[in-house]
């Protein structure tokens, strides 16, 4: 959601649904879940310009933000990250091995989707192989837009 705002799409704050490539040539595709993003307090804390964005509240108090591209809910996938906080220290983006990056997202992603933890996993296990990994080393939230951005050139010249 630190990217919200700025330029960049954001699909969802925490849940999205990634389809796999269809066959060796193929790209994985992200689709949005949900047309609303939920903040709690600490959130709107640390992305204090997302308060005038709110249009309601959901369950357990949290704020509800519309997502303006849900219109556009589809999207390639150009790479992986995988987000570590750390306050105090610069936002960053260092390269990691794609074993390590699918050990990193696997736990989370697949006690989340218990309903379809095969597909989940066999989504997971043939998209992961064919992206560029990285890790997002977050601590200066008001950067995280342009490392982003900076990441997203540099992916697009690699597959150019």
């Amino acid at each position: 959601m630190a990217c919200y705002g700025s330029g960049l799409e954001v699909l969802g704050d925490d849940f999205c649904f990634l389809e796999p490539p269809a066959g060796a040539s193929g790209n994985a595709v992200v689709h949005a879940a949900y047309r609303l993003a939920k903040l709690d307090d600490n959130s709107l804390d640390l992305l204090p310009h997302l308060r005038q964005r709110i249009v309601g509240t959901g369950l357990r108090g949290k704020s509800l933000i519309e997502l303006d591209s849900v219109a556009r809910a589809r999207r390639p996938v150009r790479a992986l990250c995988h987000i570590v906080q750390r306050p105090g220290h610069p936002t960053e983006v260092e390269s990691m091995s794609r074993i390590d990056a699918l050990r990193a997202v696997a736990p989370s992603t697949m006690f989340q989707i218990r309903l379809f933890e095969q597909e989940t996993w066999e989504g997971l296990a043939a998209a992961v192989p064919t992206l560029p990994c990285f890790r997002l080393l977050v601590g200066d939230l008001g950067r995280v837009p342009d490392v982003l951005s900076e990441l997203l050139d540099r992916v697009g010249q690699d597959a150019a």
